[in-house]
């Protein structure tokens, strides 16, 4: 009788024990979570070599953007996408600069893909666990995804829509939200344009604000107009570097780095 209920004892001290990263339902998410870490680290593998060739490009006059750059241009440039490239390892933020801007597309084309893939892979088997009635294993397992796939800020842009108003900072995270890592506004590029959706309540026909602005080729400002078509204009702050308009060095000033 004692061995048996030995027996018992140690059954229940093992399923109590027994992690729950054992159940085999969770095992293959394991498959998931491995294909997402080395599409990721390719990813940022591939965009920092980009970085070396670009930089090369640019500060050699290879560059097919570097057509009609004087020397000057040219050192500007290449010093921006070395802050670029310090920055992307640092803390993940994304270049912006027009030589590398295809190749950001291209990274986080990538990653959004794989996050999908992710992100449907443990929805399944938190709705499983639900189903089941493991109320608690379900919830982990969307706060384990929102781990894994934590937003990162992929630019900061500080702007003002006119002299004197409230300076404000406006976060890009590489998920494609703005403000907020997980809210409903979003932006998006193509080619020079940086496109901001938003929602406004009932001030708009719709809820729908939408601001329409053109990245300049170091990726250092952005201009153009919001919403009610009022000029909007601001720099990139999150690189380390002075704050300084293309407009501003068109007029004669200096590259102050």
């Amino acid at each position: 009788m004692r061995w048996i209920i030995g027996v018992v004892a140690a059954v229940c001290c093992l399923l109590h024990t027994t992690s729950w990263s054992e159940d085999p339902a969770l095992k293959r998410l394991d498959d998931v979570i491995e294909d997402y870490q080395k599409t990721e680290q390719h990813a940022i593998e591939i965009l920092l070599q980009a970085f070396e060739l670009e930089t090369d490009k640019i500060r050699e006059g290879r560059s097919r953007f570097s057509a009609g750059m004087s020397a000057a241009d040219r050192i500007h440039f290449a010093r921006v996408m070395q802050a670029e490239r310090k920055s992307f390892i640092q803390s993940r933020t994304l270049p912006l600069s027009i030589a590398l801007r295809q190749h950001t597309s291209q990274y986080l084309f990538k990653i959004t893909t794989v996050r999908h893939k992710v992100l449907s892979a443990y929805d399944r088997a938190a709705d499983m666990k639900l189903r089941s009635g493991e109320d608690t294993k379900s919830e982990q397992l969307i706060e384990k995804a929102r781990e894994i796939l934590d937003p990162k800020r992929a630019f900061c842009f500080q702007y003002q829509i006119a002299p004197g108003e409230v300076v404000k900072n406006w976060v890009l995270f590489d998920n494609g939200k703005l403000i907020m890592p997980n809210g409903k506004p979003s932006w998006s590029t193509s080619g020079n344009l940086l496109t901001m959706k938003g929602e406004v309540g009932r001030t708009l026909k719709g809820g729908i604000w939408t601001d329409r602005l053109i990245i300049s080729n170091d990726g250092l400002s952005i201009s153009g107009k919001n919403h009610v078509n009022h000029q909007k204009s601001g720099f990139r702050n999150d690189l380390g570097l002075p704050v300084i308009s293309e407009h501003e060095r068109g007029l004669g000033a200096k590259y102050p780095f």
